[in-house]
C-alpha cells in the first residue's frame, strides 16, 4: 500500500509576509503572494503569503508555528488556483466581501460551525487545516475532497444568512480578545 503524499502549505498573513518571503527565499521553500494576479493586485502590499515546506519538521514551520497548514494533494499551481478562488466570497447581499477565514478565530469560530457539507465545498481539494488557537492544536477535514476539473472564479462560495451571522459572531469575538 502507497502512502498519499500530502502538500503542506503556511498561509502567512500580511504581518509577517516580507519576513516570511526572506525566510522561503534562504531555505529554497516555493513561496506565492495570494493576492498576485487577482483583482487584489494593487493591494500586494496587504497581501498573505503561501509558503510550501519540505517537512513540518523543519526550520520555517518551527518560526511560523501559529500560522495556520493547509493540506492538499493537488499539484501546486492547482492549489494556488483555487485558494485564489476563495479571495473574495459572496455575502447574503450577493456582494463580494474579503473574508479572512484563514486566520485562527475565525477557522474555529466560524468555519469548523458552518456544518460539513459546507466545509467540504469550501475547501474543495484541500484535505485539511490545522490550526493554533488558545492554546490548542486544531484541524478541520474536507470529508469529500474534490479534485479541479476547471478554474472556479472569485467570489464563487456564497455565504447564506446563519453563516453570515456566525461570521459577525466570530468577527466580534476577534475584537474582544478572544481571537488568539
Amino acid at each position: 500500500m502507497s502512502e498519499v503524499y500530502l502538500n503542506h502549505w503556511f498561509l502567512v498573513d500580511m504581518q509577517k509576509a516580507k519576513e516570511a518571503e526572506k525566510d522561503a527565499r534562504l531555505e529554497n521553500l516555493p513561496f506565492n503572494y495570494w493576492y498576485k494576479e487577482t483583482a487584489l493586485e494593487e493591494a500586494l502590499d496587504a497581501s498573505p503569503v503561501w509558503v510550501k515546506v519540505k517537512s513540518l519538521d523543519g526550520h520555517f514551520p518551527a518560526i511560523y508555528s501559529d500560522c495556520p497548514i493547509f493540506c492538499t494533494q493537488v499539484e501546486d499551481q492547482d492549489f494556488l488556483r483555487y485558494v485564489k478562488s476563495l479571495i473574495l466570497m459572496k455575502g447574503p447581499d450577493g456582494k463580494g466581501y474579503l473574508v479572512r477565514f484563514y486566520t485562527p478565530a475565525y477557522l474555529h469560530n466560524w468555519l469548523s460551525k458552518i456544518g460539513q457539507e459546507r466545509i467540504n465545498l469550501l475547501l474543495g481539494p484541500i484535505s485539511s487545516i490545522k490550526y493554533f488557537f488558545n492554546k490548542t492544536h486544531n484541524e478541520i477535514n474536507n470529508a469529500q475532497m474534490s479534485i479541479l476539473t476547471n478554474k472556479k472564479d472569485v467570489a464563487w462560495f456564497k455565504i447564506n444568512k446563519p453563516e453570515w451571522e456566525m461570521l459577525k459572531k466570530a468577527y466580534s469575538a476577534r475584537d474582544n480578545g478572544y481571537g488568539n
